[in-house]
């Protein structure tokens, strides 16, 4: 299933300062439909982990975390991680017909870690360490495809979001939203193309303010 366009602009009101009266005022104006778009994403993580996709379900439940701060859904992400785990576990050992070493199951207790926290490059060093070890492992092969894919949503989202905060001239939480996601992605032109352009305006208002005389365009 695919995620409502709309996320990324309710996570920017949902972030928005607390003196952001405009900000504010929407988010209440827009509580029913906010209300509903997490049910529906409920509703997309509950069928992906019918379906023991578990990498998706917490995906679309960590696009509700950055709407509300709720305990069940934090709860409700440990104990996929917690299953997803297990089965990465189960799936290695009886690939290579023997149990994981407490080194091997150190690293994946570690990548856990670094998924849960949302450290996705410390969780892609861990994995390709893993593959060295475990060259042509199916499940570790799945799983890199999987974080690929969260790697790849993380990007779209945060790109979405630097797009919601420029349309409202909030130029400074553009690029801090774009830079976010530099590092995951750091030869995407598009992503490179809007920091420039992000950066060069605030640079002329900085020389604005400054006393130059440069336009901004």
């Amino acid at each position: 299933q695919h995620l409502p366009k709309t996320l990324p602009f309710y996570e920017r009101l949902y972030k928005a300062d607390a003196d952001d009266v405009i900000a504010l005022r929407r988010w209440q104006q827009e509580r029913d439909k906010r209300d509903r778009l997490i049910v529906t994403v409920k509703a997309y993580a509950a069928i992906a982990e019918a379906e023991q996709e578990y990498g998706l379900a917490l995906a679309h439940l960590r696009s509700i975390q950055r709407l509300e701060d709720s305990p069940v859904i934090l709860t409700d992400i440990k104990r996929l991680r917690s299953l997803l785990l297990e089965r990465q576990k189960a799936q290695i050992a009886r690939n290579n017909n023997s149990a994981l070493s407490k080194k091997q199951q150190q690293q994946l207790a570690d990548y856990t870690t670094a998924i849960d926290q949302q450290q996705w490059l410390t969780a892609k060093d861990i994995l390709m360490a893993m593959l060295k070890q475990r060259p042509g492992d199916k499940a570790l092969l799945d799983e890199q495809q999987q974080l690929n894919a969260n790697l790849l949503l993380e990007i779209e989202r945060a790109t979405a979001l630097g797009e919601a905060y420029y349309s409202e001239g909030n130029i400074e939480y553009a690029l801090m939203a774009w830079q976010s996601a530099l590092p995951l992605a750091p030869n995407d032109s598009h992503l490179l193309a809007n920091i420039e352009r992000a950066q060069r305006i605030l640079d002329k208002v900085k020389a604005l303010k400054e006393g130059g005389t440069n336009d901004i365009r």
